[in-house]
């Protein structure tokens, strides 16, 4: 309301010449927020498409069990079984204990990741194998591969023991598993580091990015004797060919209606999402500025999952205009 504006009458005139349509910017939101809401809506309409796509087919399995010709869905399916064999390596390098490393945080971490990854991608690969045994003829269906095809098949979504992370509630299987190859991918590279702390990591392809900052934490707790409720997060932009033993680099992640200027300082930007490709945090004894906010980190963009709070200083704009835009962090945009 415009502050010249004293009188009921005034006020009356001002309700009335008021424009019909108004940029979300009127109600406190970004001038993008109806682009963001036509994205969601556009992915939902495609994993609904990818739902209902071949379903014909897939459900005439049945009816013609007793035809010597493999049904369509089944030779479809088979393609399908081949090319995520061939996205997979064949199996994830264990890393080698030794005295040293065993009492790094870090290390074990990353040796649990790489451990459940392993066993996750042997389980798939050996489900995948089966299932295009079974479309070839050489091997007939048992319990477990009627369920793996009712649900890859028939519901395109992940089977029930394929799922041993958090995942968006109605992600379907070509998702999952385009986002599955790229974890382990990571792992694969980080198997053969001879540096863990020297490595990027993309924290929204990790199977419990919780657990990697706590790792960091403790690691730093430990390298320099101190206690752990004295220690305080900062962030900052890498730098390229930055290499820096007590600070960790994050890959990947996405600002939301903001950008990473300065070190712990934030802008407002109007975009959609702003691609951070890498950037560094370091534990400290230094405390947060009183006039900083946290900044939410979430694994998906559905915000369902908090991971961690940035404490983050807004240059330029007031603090609550934060929550007006929902200016937020995702680690992981697969989905």
């Amino acid at each position: 309301m415009p502050n010249e504006t004293n009188s009921k009458d005034e006020f009356i005139n001002w309700v009335i010449n008021i424009k019909a349509l108004q940029t979300p910017n009127w109600i406190g939101l970004p001038n993008n927020a109806e682009k963001v809401l036509l994205a969601e809506r556009g992915q939902e309409f495609i994993r609904k498409m990818i739902k209902m796509s071949n379903d014909e087919l897939a459900y005439e399995a049945d009816d013609l069990e007793g035809n010597k010709q493999a049904p369509t869905w089944m030779v479809q399916f088979s393609a399908q079984c081949k090319s995520w064999l061939d996205a997979l390596p064949q199996q994830l390098q264990h890393l080698r204990r030794t005295k040293e490393n065993v009492c790094d945080p870090l290390f074990r971490f990353f040796e649990r990741e790489i451990n459940l990854g392993a066993r996750l991608l042997s389980d798939i690969r050996r489900d995948l194998n089966e299932l295009l045994s079974i479309c070839c003829g050489d091997q007939k269906q048992n319990n477990h591969s009627r369920q793996l095809i009712a649900a890859l098949v028939k519901r395109k979504r992940v089977p029930a023991n394929w799922l041993q992370f958090s995942v968006p509630k109605d992600v379907t299987a070509h998702e999952w598993m385009r986002d599955f190859v790229q974890r382990i991918e990571q792992l694969k590279r980080l198997s053969l580091s001879k540096n863990l702390t020297y490595e990027e990591v993309w924290l929204g392809g990790l199977f419990v990015p919780e657990a990697y900052i706590t790792a960091t934490r403790q690691l730093i707790s430990q390298t320099n004797g101190w206690s752990l409720e004295q220690m305080y997060m900062h962030v900052t932009k890498k730098k390229k060919g930055q290499l820096n033993a007590t600070a960790f680099t994050l890959t990947d992640l996405r600002a939301i209606g903001c950008v990473l200027c300065e070190s712990d300082k934030i802008k407002l930007k109007d975009e959609v999402h702003v691609g951070m490709p890498r950037f560094q945090f370091k534990w400290t004894l230094k405390k947060h500025s009183p006039a900083s906010v946290v900044m939410p980190v979430y694994l998906y963009s559905n915000r369902a999952k908090f991971l961690l709070g940035l404490n983050l200083l807004p240059i330029g704009f007031d603090h609550s205009m934060l929550r007006q835009r929902g200016v937020a962090f995702v680690s992981n945009c697969s989905f």
